[in-house]
């Protein structure tokens, strides 16, 4: 069974319940509530006539920890308005962040953490 598949099958209490350890014990956001990247690189490829394709290469900063990580993200460039959508992953370990399992063991929190984001700017008034 695939993890989106065991996923399905955790009824709305376990749910919570993870959400609550991953929050709590996981990412501790009391306690490290800031995820700081810092990009100080980026390059942008022009995909097509109002598409590109962005590189950054950055710092990110959580639970006292900084690492070189390098993000994704396609742009679209709506004349009024951009948007950009990506995806990166990151070592737990690196971040001092504890694995967990739930379900008695039979569900994990995998050793990477893969980081989706959505960024909307619109042209100021």
């Amino acid at each position: 069974m695939s993890p989106a598949e065991k996923l399905e099958t955790v009824n709305g209490k376990d749910r919570r319940e993870i959400e609550r350890m991953m929050n709590e014990q996981v990412l501790e956001v009391t306690k490290c509530p800031d995820i700081l990247y810092d990009a100080s690189i980026v390059s942008i490829h022009r995909l097509d006539t109002a598409l590109y394709l962005a590189t950054l290469n950055g710092i990110l900063s959580s639970h006292g920890a900084r690492y070189p990580e390098k993000a994704i993200a396609r742009i679209a460039d709506y004349c009024e308005m951009l948007r950009a959508s990506g995806e990166f992953t990151l070592r737990q370990t690196d971040y001092g962040i504890k694995r967990i399992s739930a379900e008695g063991g039979a569900m994990k929190v995998k050793y990477e953490l893969k980081f989706k984001f959505e960024i909307v700017s619109r042209k100021k008034e």
